[in-house]
């Protein structure tokens, strides 16, 4: 099952299993995006530019979706794998090194 992460202070880091169900089935569903609320916040996620946008702040920060028997991964965004999420958020087939990627009920690698 795909999982979905959010970048915070540098590290991914997973969504709820609530936030991520939510994600999940938008995603699935082949939707451009959806709107939750998660800790007395409304976020708005954009499946096509792999972000989470805080409705109120209009902060955003990035998303990604990995294989649920994936650890999260330690290290800071590089360049080269913010290029294969949003390769992969455009449809297109990509492949890290360090993961697999989920795209339209498929995995890619």
């Amino acid at each position: 099952m795909p999982k979905f992460q959010l970048m915070l202070e540098g590290e991914w880091k997973d969504f709820s299993a609530k936030d991520s169900a939510v994600l999940e089935r938008a995603f699935m569903d082949d939707l451009e995006g959806t709107t939750f609320y998660s800790r007395g916040q409304e976020y708005y996620v954009d499946f096509k530019s792999m972000s989470q946008r805080n409705v109120k702040t209009g902060r955003e920060r990035k998303i990604k979706i990995v294989h649920d028997g994936d650890e999260p991964s330690k290290s800071t965004d590089s360049s080269s794998e913010h290029a294969a999420v949003s390769e992969a958020a455009a449809g297109g087939v990509s492949h890290t090194s360090a993961e697999e990627i989920f795209v339209y009920g498929r995995w890619t690698c």
